[in-house]
Formats: structure tokens, sequence, C-alpha cells
């Protein structure tokens, strides 16, 4: 692939949609995980600072219709999907398809 004029580090080195579509999807993850992150923080430092506060019902997916909290049904299996994952596990793995760029590498010398 040519390179685009804006072109970001997380793009450079892709040669196949099917790389790129990797890497998106691999930092729509990122994204998606430090969003519930923000949101988990939100709701914890509410229930600190209103003891007592009822949080049960409430979820990232979910959104307010006619005051209620509800579920969407687009939403439903993203929150079972969130419900059956690890809790402490907020990094998506990186995409099979993209090789490390020699900066990524982690402990290999000269000698490989």
């Amino acid at each position: 692939m040519a390179p685009g004029e804006k072109e970001d580090d997380f793009t450079r080195g892709l040669s196949t949609r099917a790389e790129l579509v990797d890497q998106l999807t691999y930092v729509l993850g990122n994204l998606t995980a430090a969003a519930k992150l923000g949101f988990n923080n939100a709701v914890a430092q509410l229930e600190v600072i209103n003891p007592g506060l009822q949080t049960t019902g409430m979820g990232f997916w979910r959104k307010v219709v006619d005051g209620q909290v509800v579920l969407p049904p687009e939403n439903a299996t993203k929150e079972t999907d969130d419900f059956l994952e690890e809790e402490d596990d907020m990094e998506p793995e990186q995409p099979a398809t993209v090789e490390p760029r020699g900066d990524q590498l982690e402990g290999q010398d000269e000698s490989g």
C-alpha cells in the first residue's frame, strides 16, 4: 500500500487490506477497553461520593431511554461477552498478521 499524506506509525509497513483491518480492529479494541475503564472508574467514584448509590443495572453498553436504563438489543451480545471476559484483561491481543517493527522487539540483540 502506498503511504498516505497523514499516515501514522500504526499503519506504516502494512501491505494488505487484511493487515489494515487487523490493525484497525486492534486499535478499536484498545479504544473500547479505555472507554470501559473510564466508565468503570466514573461509577466507582460516584459510589464513593454517594454511599448507597444504586448502580445495579448500569453498564457500559446500556443507555437511558424515557428515564430508564435499558440494554439495547444490538448491545446485548457485547454486554454478555464483556461479562464472560476476565476483568483484568484490558489489553487486546496484537493482530496475528501484523509483524512487530524493529523498535517493538524486546530482548533481542544483534545475535537474534
